[in-house]
């Protein structure tokens, strides 16, 4: 008993150390600000959550009752498609900018806390055959390899500005419906194509690459490219330069076993927690 009590008041005091990072994409179904129309690409959400944040201002208030509401150290994770456009400016996804993000330092750095980022890999007329980074179209390849460049750009901006490291999570739906002929033709395209995103220059004490696998979705149920072993061995390989991303289920089953066996294979894990009522991740606690 008395061991457990010490590991408790252990990962307790962790805890409150490890910045919790909100997802902003809980305040609006994950919807973006950067197209219209439904989601598409694996994406479970249906993008008609009941009261959800149609403004960034109406999110930014948003966030700001989430935390008020939360103890703990905290950050804010957004997406890509939250660009902030303003002045009738728009550009694609393979060419945005931080100064398209300016209002979200804003909003961080006023609260003195960091931001966390994602490539946004769906609901974009450039996702093609539910693939993005393993299309065997090159085209298709090369504009999405461009957008991970362009967000691992971002992502310095985003550590430099709030001085808190940043990290930077790939994920993509690519998959099939049916059982594909092909598997290990995609997963080398995907291999090759994050190995591309990362060969963008930036600072590893200010960016954190970290790889998320698919689990499935809809229109994927199948075969998916990013599977649980494909970022494992992936994360394994580059451990050097790029974090595993690990879902677990803090209340069904915690994986706490797996998890210390997986200090040995890569440098630093990013836990990704689910409820159990609701497939959806609800926060990301950084160890790095």
């Amino acid at each position: 008993m008395q061991k457990w009590v010490l590991i408790q008041t252990r990962q307790s005091k962790n805890s409150k150390e490890a910045p919790i990072s909100i997802h902003c994409w809980q305040g609006d179904d994950v919807s973006g600000f950067d197209h219209e129309g439904p989601l598409s690409g694996g994406i479970l959400a249906t993008g008609n959550y009941p009261g959800k944040a149609t403004t960034p201002e109406e999110l930014m208030a948003d966030l700001d009752k989430a935390m008020s509401l939360c103890p703990g150290t905290k950050k804010i994770n957004i997406h890509a498609s939250y660009a902030i456009f303003e002045n009738g400016e728009s550009v694609d996804r393979d060419k945005l900018e931080p100064k398209h993000f300016a209002k979200w330092v804003e909003f961080a750095k006023a609260r003195n806390i960091g931001i966390d980022f994602n490539p946004t890999f769906f609901s974009h007329e450039m996702q093609k055959d539910n693939m993005t980074l393993s299309h065997p179209d090159k085209e298709v390849r090369d504009f999405w390899i461009e957008h991970g460049k362009a967000c691992i750009r971002i992502s310095e901006y985003f550590a430099k500005e709030t001085g808190i490291p940043c990290i930077m999570n790939i994920w993509t739906g690519d998959g099939t419906k049916d059982v594909p002929a092909d598997r290990m033709g995609p997963r080398m395209r995907y291999k090759e194509s994050i190995e591309a995103i990362i060969s963008e220059p930036y600072d590893f004490n200010l960016v954190k690459p970290c790889v998320e696998s698919k689990v499935f979705g809809i229109g994927v149920e199948s075969y998916t490219v990013g599977n649980a072993e494909f970022t494992l061995s992936f994360a394994a390989e580059h451990k050097e330069n790029v974090f595993l991303l690990w879902i677990t289920d803090t209340i069904i089953q915690p994986k706490w076993f797996q998890i210390r066996f997986l200090h040995y294979c890569v440098s630093s894990l990013n836990l990704y927690f689910m409820s159990q009522d609701r497939f959806d991740g609800i926060q990301t606690m950084s160890y790095y």
